[in-house]
């Protein structure tokens, strides 16, 4: 049997194991009531009938082992999170800068390379006004880390922020 390699955000739980060979596709459920005890919920590629080792499937042809496999291959889009088409919709706006935003990026674009105490400084503003905003625009892309200082005020080291134009 193959093994596919489950990527991290994988539909199925990580203690689930799946494979295929070239007449079927099969996922290894670890049993809820018997510990240590697995059941191989098989689909027939040809045909893409089902087949599941425990009671439940031979006595009512179903089983949620059958049905963690149905959902794994035939899961509609968006079951779980946001649609694909809403990420791209979400990725071709630009973020839209609030007020306060603005007015650091501005600040930090036209004064360049500085420490939240000098924006602070700079501005007028209180830090506690400054940091959650330079934060905001570093997690937009707008501002990035630029490297180490020295807080003259205090001597201690500080990291620089610039804006990314």
């Amino acid at each position: 049997m193959k093994t596919v390699i489950m990527p991290l955000n994988a539909n199925i739980p990580g203690e689930w194991v799946a494979g295929w060979t070239d007449k079927s596709f099969t996922i290894a459920v670890p049993s809820w009531s018997k510990k240590g005890e697995t059941y191989d919920v098989e689909m027939m590629l040809e045909d893409r009938s089902l087949r599941c080792d425990c009671l439940g499937f031979k006595f009512r042809g179903d089983c949620h082992h059958v049905r963690g496999l149905i959902w794994f291959c035939c899961r509609p889009e968006g079951r779980r999170g946001v649609r694909t088409t809403s990420r791209m919709a979400f990725e071709e706006i630009k973020p839209e800068l609030m007020e306060r935003q603005g007015a650091v990026y501005a600040w930090l674009k036209d004064a360049g390379p500085r420490s939240d105490r000098a924006i602070s400084d700079g501005m007028g503003i209180p830090i506690n006004c400054v940091t959650p905003r330079r934060g905001e625009l570093v997690e937009m892309g707008m501002v990035e880390f630029h490297g180490y200082g020295t807080d003259p005020n205090t001597n201690k080291k500080v990291m620089i922020w610039k804006a990314v134009c």
